[in-house]
């Protein structure tokens, strides 16, 4: 689909470490500014737990 997107010659590792609780919960607080909140820390759920995270902060 994206021709030329990656330099497959010149690859290296990383690791996406995303902190979390040892419970396994995200970090969903609001930080230092009024209107700006934290929704990370899923872990191993990623994207799958985001969404879902965010609206049910919302609804409070």
């Amino acid at each position: 689909m994206f021709p030329g997107a990656a330099d497959l010659n010149n690859v290296s590792s990383w690791a996406d470490l995303s902190p979390c609780y040892p419970s396994g919960a995200p970090y969903i607080q609001q930080i230092r500014y009024e209107n700006v909140w934290v929704n990370a820390g899923h872990g191993s759920l990623g994207l799958t737990l985001l969404g879902s995270s965010a609206w049910s902060w919302l609804k409070k």
